[in-house]
């Protein structure tokens, strides 16, 4: 558990310090990767969507369930896990880098898209 902890760490870091290669976890059902501060992604609604926050970080949503406009988000504090895509474009925006997207495996080519935007 350290080293997973460790990798979701660094990928964070890598954000803020301006790594613009996409970098993604690819597990045996989810891929994580730290948000850039503009996302769009192409999903399915319906889909899971989770948001957890490694600092402090505020954002905006659309289409997602669950909006997390106005949220200030922590990782000791309100996080987004499992939350629901609720149409076929979901927009996020966040405030400062710090924040993980985990989706299901099945939409890592949307994932890819997105971050190659």
């Amino acid at each position: 558990m350290d080293h997973e902890l460790a990798v979701l760490s660094a990928l964070v870091r890598y954000r803020a310090e301006g790594g613009q290669m996409p970098c993604l976890l690819i597990g045996a059902q989810d891929v994580i990767f730290a948000a850039p501060p503009v996302l769009d992604l192409a999903l399915v609604p319906g889909d899971r969507l989770s948001l957890f926050p490694l600092t402090q970080v505020r954002g905006r949503s659309l289409g997602l369930h669950w909006p997390i406009d106005g949220l200030d988000m922590a990782p000791d504090g309100r996080i987004g896990t499992s939350n629901r895509v609720s149409e076929a474009r979901v927009r996020l925006e966040f405030d400062q880098p710090g924040m993980l997207v985990i989706l299901p495996r099945a939409r890592l080519d949307a994932a890819l898209r997105g971050l190659s935007a």
